[in-house]
């Protein structure tokens, strides 16, 4: 089930198959888990871990800090992700996602007769003489309208930060906060424990995943398999690998460092940790990434 009052919390910096888990959750019975997607999603790229009193145990996803950034704008998400983890969407700002149809039917109360593709009501008025054809040519129309504003907005918003990739590597700076992102969860949170999982090694600690989350042996074989990457550092040049490195220097050192998974109770110091490393911390990136620093 999904709620803004989740009991699990999925959360990640971007880019490291959080939607992928948080679908995956949404289906299973005991899961209450926050939205995968939505204009305005404050739980899936919180910077620090939220106070929420409903979260009993939340996951923070990590990984290749380049690929993973390549893999936002590859999928043009990095300027809504951008306005999310900043807090700048107003509340008078929305992308409205739901199906206009389904309201018209449940508005009215229609339902499809024997006649495939003819709807009408209980009375057996049909959807056009009851006003429903255009109660939802209306809903359609604000729907547009509305995610045509939401879209402005979020141009406008960006383009004050970054206009594309090539311009967000030019200034420098990793606007999307990641690397004081990934210290707060690192800390850990008051009240609930905090999973961290890297990307690169999540489909080989699945168990240790699962056993924290609860999620019931049946449900287990359902998660997807490991999906090749999209997003490649080799399609960059070497002179933008070097600045992306330049980047990501700080960043990559701390997810270089950090085990494969680790679980920080609540109030534990973030050095007091349980987990394993799979792998050199060197190759947690692909053939093209930048190696962090010693």
């Amino acid at each position: 089930m999904i709620s803004l009052e989740p009991k699990t919390l999925v959360s990640s910096f971007g880019g490291v198959a959080t939607t992928t888990l948080l679908d995956f959750l949404a289906r299973i019975p005991n899961q209450t888990v926050n939205p995968a997607s939505g204009f305005r999603n404050p739980l899936k790229h919180p910077v620090e871990p939220p106070a929420l009193g409903t979260v009993e145990r939340a996951v923070f996803l990590f990984g290749c800090p380049s690929e993973s950034l390549l893999s936002l704008f590859r999928r043009e998400n990095a300027a809504l992700h951008y306005a999310n983890i900043n807090g700048l969407i107003p509340d008078d700002i929305d992308y409205p996602t739901h199906d206009s149809w389904r309201l018209t039917v449940e508005r009215f109360g229609l339902r499809e007769t024997k006649r495939r593709g003819v709807w009408a009501d209980a009375n057996g008025r049909y959807a056009s003489d009851v006003g429903a054809i255009e109660w939802l040519e209306r809903k359609k129309a604000e729907q547009t309208e509305r995610r045509a504003a939401a879209d402005a907005w979020l141009r406008r918003t960006a383009r004050k930060a970054f206009v594309d990739f090539d311009d967000y590597l030019d200034r420098g700076v990793d606007q999307l906060r990641r690397e004081e992102q990934m210290a707060a969860w690192q800390k850990g949170a008051p009240a609930y424990p905090v999973m961290l999982m890297r990307y690169e090694t999540l489909w080989n600690h699945l168990d240790e995943l699962f056993d924290f989350l609860e999620v019931p042996g049946a449900h287990r074989e359902e998660f997807p398999p490991r999906r090749a990457r999209q997003s490649s550092l080799d399609t960059l040049d070497p002179a933008r690998r070097d600045e992306l490195r330049a980047m990501h220097a700080g960043l990559s050192t701390r997810v270089a460092d950090e085990l494969d998974w680790r679980v920080v109770a609540p109030n534990r110091p973030a050095e007091k940790k349980e987990g394993r490393r799979a792998q050199p911390r060197e190759s947690f990136c692909s053939s093209g990434a930048a190696k962090p620093s010693a």
